[in-house]
C-alpha cells in the first residue's frame, strides 16, 4: 500500500524528499502509511494550498 501511495505521489507530480519516514522518500523503508510533513508540504505547494 505504501508503494502505491508513493507512485501516486509521482503521478500527481511530487518528487522525492529527504525524510526517510516520508511517503515520497526515494527508498521504501518505513512502515508508516501516514504522510510526513514533507509530503504534505510538497502536495500543498503543488496544489497552491496555504502553508
Amino acid at each position: 500500500m505504501r508503494l502505491l501511495a508513493h507512485e501516486l505521489g509521482h503521478a500527481l507530480g511530487l518528487g522525492h524528499v529527504d525524510n526517510p519516514d516520508a511517503l515520497m522518500y526515494r527508498i521504501n523503508q518505513s512502515e508508516s502509511l501516514h504522510p510526513a510533513p514533507e509530503d504534505l508540504a510538497a502536495l500543498n505547494a503543488l496544489c497552491g494550498g496555504k502553508e
